[in-house]
């Protein structure tokens, strides 16, 4: 049996999720947990002396200015990293990890302070400023906000989730979400959850009456494609085999716990 995959990611890069993983063999259902809602923004003034990116839709939804382009930009992953190249800036750095790591970054790259700009949404999972400390002069600027989706236009998903045996999470707010909804409809789902990071895994607290927390696994690996292909290649041919298959050995453990706990739980690092 082909494993389907329940891709929650928002719209558009959902598409490039869904169209990969179709690629690799999946039965990829690109059906979005959150809607990404664009702001109305001003220019960049004053200038600061770098732009921080911690998300894919900061850099698609903020207002590219050529007369920026040489400066520094420091973004969370080598994803992010890749995508403002594309939009135009020529000094662009990838902490190639996750907030902390940028933070390491930030620190190497302007060691007596600077002014930074942080691009990206109203509400966000890490707080720059006080992470970086006084040191640094950290301005947000927020180009898009996060909505969730009417639960009601997730039934057909909901309603069929014994079918699926993966969920992909890309965001801490879609993680919450996810959460909630695996919950409601079917509380003893047995798939596994893969997610962009410990903050995407780790939205709540485990529920504890639940049953025993399992182990989360880490990896390294860039995207979730990667992971849900070289996962199943491993073990052999694109069928999957729930309840109580093995998890692949990754990169790495981490045992931190969450809601996602008493589920199969897989992290992936931009």
């Amino acid at each position: 049996m082909t494993c389907r995959v329940w891709v929650t990611r928002a719209a558009p890069l959902n598409h490039l999720t869904v169209k990969r993983l179709a690629a690799a063999g999946y039965d990829a259902i690109g059906a979005p947990a959150i809607d990404i809602v664009p702001l109305a923004v001003p220019p960049v003034v004053p200038v600061p002396d770098a732009l921080l990116f911690t998300s894919l839709n900061g850099i698609r939804l903020h207002r590219f200015l050529p007369g920026l382009a040489d400066l520094p930009v420091l973004a969370v992953g080598d994803h992010s990293a890749r995508y403002a190249r594309a939009r135009g800036y020529r000094r662009v750095v990838s902490a190639r990890g996750n907030v902390q790591d940028l933070c390491h970054l930030i620190k190497t790259e302007f060691k007596g302070g600077a002014n930074l700009l942080h691009i990206g949404a109203v509400h966000t999972a890490s707080d720059l400023t006080v992470m970086l400390g006084r040191e640094f002069h950290v301005r947000r600027l927020a180009v898009y906000d996060i909505k969730e989706q009417d639960p009601r236009d997730l039934e057909w998903v909901c309603g069929r989730l014994d079918d699926f045996d993966h969920v992909l999470v890309h965001s801490p707010r879609a993680g919450r979400f996810v959460a909630q909804l695996i919950d409601f409809a079917v509380p003893d789902w047995a798939g596994a959850i893969h997610c962009i990071s410990a903050a995407a895994a780790a939205p709540q607290r485990a529920d504890r009456h639940r049953g025993a927390p399992r182990r989360a696994i880490a990896s390294e690996i860039a995207s979730a494609a990667e992971i849900l292909a070289r996962f199943e290649f491993r073990r052999g041919p694109l069928a999957c085999d729930r309840p109580g298959r093995a998890i692949a050995i990754m990169n790495g453990t981490n045992g931190f716990r969450s809601r996602f706990d008493r589920l199969k739980v897989l992290l992936l690092h931009r």
